[in-house]
């Protein structure tokens, strides 16, 4: 396979980031060559962990375990401390972060996203989440017995299971007490005739 070379076309700087990409592909398969491993698996493997630089300290294989991965080239990093059945923390590569109170399974079955949307909120206590990149926070303690979220124009507030809640945007606060709501509501007037 022959690549263009670069400017040849309307994207030129398409067509030079694909030949940097194709040598970049052709030293990691020279690479994980001279190590003895030919199949096109390990060469997979063998190009995500250049991209990485990974610390682990594991306590009796997964009573206590700190994750540290940095990328190489970009320089963002993924951190994950479980302490089994107490706690798992994560920030990934995103910046994106999670708490976690009272965790059994998921320092056992780590990364898996199954078990962290559907049967995580059976057993957590306390669950916070923060995503920077959209401003966005919730919280949670007790099977949502309170709940705190808020993004970057709304704020929401709920306890008791939803009996009293409380939003506030821009336009307009709202507030329910126990299923019925008050306050004004979006695009409503202040002026009633």
């Amino acid at each position: 396979m022959t690549a263009k070379e670069p400017g040849t076309s309307a994207t030129g700087a398409d067509d030079e980031r694909w030949l940097t990409y194709l040598e970049y592909d052709q030293r990691v398969q020279q690479a994980v060559r001279r190590l003895g491993a030919l199949s096109s698996n390990n060469v997979d493997e063998f190009r995500a962990l250049l991209l990485k630089d990974r610390d682990r300290t594991r306590i009796l294989y997964f009573l206590f375990s700190d994750l540290t991965e940095k990328n190489t080239e970009t320089g963002s990093a993924l951190h994950r401390t479980d302490f089994w059945p107490l706690f798992t923390r994560r920030r990934d590569f995103n910046g994106n972060s999670r708490l976690q109170i009272l965790a059994p399974f998921e320092p056992v079955l780590p990364n898996n996203k199954s078990v962290e949307r559907n049967w995580s909120p059976l057993w957590s206590l306390w669950r916070s989440e923060h995503n920077p990149t959209i401003g966005s926070a919730s919280q949670s303690l007790l099977w949502n017995l309170y709940r705190h979220e808020t993004t970057a124009t709304t704020r929401k507030c709920s306890l008791l299971f939803g009996l009293f809640q409380y939003s506030s945007e821009a336009e307009a606060k709202r507030f329910r007490l126990f299923y019925i709501p008050f306050g004004k509501k979006p695009g409503q007037n202040n002026l009633s005739k």
